[in-house]
């Protein structure tokens, strides 16, 4: 697990936690959006993924989940 600084996005300036090693993705189930942040180069943070945020899929989250590389967090 880390927690770092998020850059861009919904997030950005806050520390979040990811308890898998790429990074994480951010789903608004209301809003039907999604941001996915991955770790900086040196690990000094999590970057917003160029081209989000992205129209949320279900089945691509539910895949993400099952995973090993991006953790799922849902905004409240």
């Amino acid at each position: 697990m880390k927690m770092l600084r998020c850059v861009g996005g919904p997030l950005d300036g806050k520390d979040t936690i990811s308890r898998f090693p790429k990074g994480f993705l951010v789903v608004d189930k209301p809003a039907g959006r999604c941001w996915l942040y991955d770790i900086a180069a040196d690990e000094s943070g999590w970057i917003l993924r160029e081209g989000y945020p992205q129209a949320w899929d279900r089945q691509k989250s539910e895949e993400a989940a099952e995973g090993s590389d991006y953790d799922v967090l849902v905004i409240p």
